[in-house]
């Protein structure tokens, strides 16, 4: 009995493992760094998406604010304003005709002295690169047709759009611009010449043939387009101070010139610029067009540097709301908040194609047209100056606030201070002038400091003051 009891009892076994555990204990050493792996990347994961949701949202309040986020917008945008194409047809013509015209290399370089003389031209004498002698008449042959084409679009108006996909970039643009920067001295030339012939006003015409040819890019939306016409009206101040300076013009030619200069609105100039250009640096499209998964991960690795930037350019618009020059001081704040902000961040995170291109470039946009707001204003007060001096038997004034209100509303302010412009006067010259990017008064002077910056910001007037006649018996 007692053996057959010990056959039945069972004997106990050791508790097998289930196949997942056997499994899992089996390969532990790759798999928890895997699962790690996960974990990080799911909450990679989740901020980006929170830093997205960030991100967009900032673009949607630039869109309220009126700025553009891609490429595709900005045609958008650029289709919305007021375009004849007639007018746009005849400046293309013009375009076209100084094309056409095949300027030499000496040939351009004899226009520039003209334009912009220092000294007399060398005509008729061999260019030192061994071309032919030049030709004052073949010069003028050549430069018929383009002022014919330029007077026909002066006709036409200048609400033009220049062709253009900013899908593309700039690069669409970028030859009418360059044309339109090399024709400029072809319309000042012919001022040089017509004021040597003692046409004045054939001279004048041709100024305010030029200020219309910069008036072509008012609306562009590239600062590129806006630093182009920024130096043709620079350009043209030239020529008008040369023309003040070896000619008398009446009362009615000045207030024809100030009426022109004042037209150029610098500050409309700087918002379409800048808006045009936080579209094209917030723009993916080039980052799509390389496709791919390798396109999606770079595009999703870049949001916290576009955030920044979404970020920096909201709070640029709020500063270009300023007026000068409490204008020049914020930006120039933010600009250095953004380059400290930006910096901190991982190189993955902020290899956006655009980001480090546009916002550390802030502060040189605006100073650059502080600049262009300052020489303007310096010309309105000298246009102003020479009429006093018509009405005046040819005496200057020895202060600026003579000139107002009868000959300007009120004397400019200068951008870069907020103070009125400042005036320097000799026998020899009537100088106005802003204090510049220094914000030191260095007595009218543009010669670089030690940073290579210019001092002040000066508008001369060079004139000689009418000797008194004697009194006949």
């Amino acid at each position: 009995m007692e053996a057959q009891s010990t056959a039945t009892t069972p004997v106990p076994q050791a508790p097998q493992r289930r196949p997942l555990r056997r499994w899992l204990a089996r390969h532990a050493w790759w798999f928890a760094p895997l699962v790690l792996i996960a974990g990080l990347m799911l909450v990679f994961w989740v901020q980006l998406r929170r830093i997205d949701a960030r991100y967009q949202a900032a673009l949607a309040r630039l869109r309220t604010a009126g700025v553009p986020t891609n490429g595709a917008e900005l045609n958008a945008f650029d289709a919305q304003r007021p375009v004849d194409p007639e007018a746009t047809a005849a400046w293309l013509a013009a375009i076209d005709a100084w094309r056409a015209a095949g300027f030499t290399p000496a040939q351009e370089q004899l226009l520039s002295e003209l334009a912009f003389p220092q000294e007399k031209p060398a005509v008729e004498e061999a260019s030192p690169t061994g071309d032919p002698p030049l030709n004052m008449a073949d010069l003028r042959s050549a430069m018929q047709p383009v002022l014919n084409a330029v007077r026909a679009a002066q006709a036409q108006g200048t609400a033009v759009r220049y062709p253009r996909d900013y899908r593309q970039g700039i690069s669409t643009t970028l030859s009418f611009i360059q044309s339109l920067r090399r024709l400029a001295p072809v319309l000042l030339a012919e001022a040089g010449l017509q004021a040597d012939a003692g046409n004045i006003d054939g001279a004048i015409a041709a100024v305010l043939a030029t200020l219309q040819l910069s008036s072509t890019l008012q609306q562009e939306r590239t600062v590129v387009a806006q630093f182009v016409r920024h130096a043709i009206v620079a350009q043209a101040r030239h020529s008008t101070l040369a023309l003040l300076a070896n000619h008398s013009l009446s009362s009615p030619q000045l207030r024809e010139l100030t009426r022109a200069y004042a037209d150029i609105d610098f500050d409309d100039a700087l918002a379409c610029a800048i808006r045009g250009e936080m579209g094209l640096s917030l723009d993916s499209s080039v980052l799509r067009s390389v496709g791919g998964p390798r396109a999606y991960l770079f595009e999703r690795l870049s949001l916290p540097g576009k955030l920044c930037l979404a970020e920096h350019f909201e709070q640029v618009l709020q500063a270009e709301k300023h007026p000068w020059p409490r204008r020049l001081l914020a930006v120039e704040q933010l600009v250095e908040v953004f380059d400290v902000r930006h910096d901190k961040m991982p190189a993955i995170t902020r290899m956006s194609h655009m980001h480090c291109y546009l916002a550390p470039q802030m502060a040189i946009y605006t100073t650059a047209f502080a600049r262009a707001t300052a020489e303007r204003d310096g010309l309105f007060v000298v246009l102003a100056a020479c009429e006093w001096m018509n009405e005046h038997g040819g005496a200057m004034p020895e202060s600026l606030e003579e000139l107002a209100p009868e000959y300007l509303s009120e004397v400019p302010s200068d951008p870069y201070t907020g103070a009125p412009l400042r005036l320097k006067a000799t026998d020899e010259e009537w100088t106005v002038y802003s204090v510049g990017e220094n914000g030191r008064d260095d007595g009218g002077s543009a010669q670089g400091d030690a940073s290579n910056r210019m001092l002040d910001i000066p508008t001369t007037l060079r004139f000689v003051p009418a000797q008194p006649t004697d009194a006949q018996p």
